[in-house]
């Protein structure tokens, strides 16, 4: 072969060395916070319990193109994926708790469970994430599902999101209230 297919394809093996070293993008994230209610029992009182979380944006098939994340001892590592687009590190307040089984109304889906509530989740853990920005005003709620067998890989499957969370109205004049949903 020659000479100028030699270097090219030195060139090509190390441009994918490069890249694979140093990443062109950075991955975003968003800290937040898992609040969690841990109920009285005998020798203690009820308990409200925050676990610092670092939720790491990621893409459809769950894979992470950054290196190894490292965080703080004691904070938890989320990968979420947001088809919606709305989820932004830009968000200065974030707050994730259980997503709750609820009673089921619909006689249909009484059967899905033995306690007649809404499956909770299909055997797997389900999370709400609420993110807000003091500076701007937006807001987003997601409700986050597990994405693939990792059990720290989440998609949201709902996210509501307002380009406003404070509205001023007078008393008895209609109100409109601008907000999106994605599902």
């Amino acid at each position: 072969p020659s000479t100028i297919y030699k270097l090219s394809f030195i060139l090509f093996v190390h441009a994918i060395v490069l890249l694979a070293v140093n990443p062109t993008s950075k991955s975003q994230s968003l800290s937040c916070w898992l609040v969690e209610d841990v109920p009285a029992t005998e020798s203690t009182p009820r308990v409200i319990r925050q676990t610092p979380v670092l939720v790491q944006f990621t893409d459809a098939s769950g894979l992470t193109h950054s290196s190894l994340v490292t965080t703080e001892p004691g904070t938890l590592l989320f990968y979420v994926f947001d088809p919606s687009g709305n989820l932004s590190p830009e968000f200065t307040a974030c707050e994730i708790t259980h997503h709750l089984p609820q009673e089921v109304f619909l006689n249909w889906t009484r059967s899905l469970t033995e306690e007649q509530v809404s499956p909770p989740a299909l055997g797997r853990t389900w999370y709400t994430l609420a993110a807000k920005n003091h500076l701007d005003g937006r807001a987003v709620s997601l409700v986050l599902g597990p994405l693939g067998d990792k059990k720290d890989h989440f998609a949201a499957s709902l996210a509501v999101s307002s380009a406003s969370m404070v509205q001023h109205a007078q008393l008895g004049k209609p109100l409109s209230l601008s907000c999106g949903m994605w599902r």
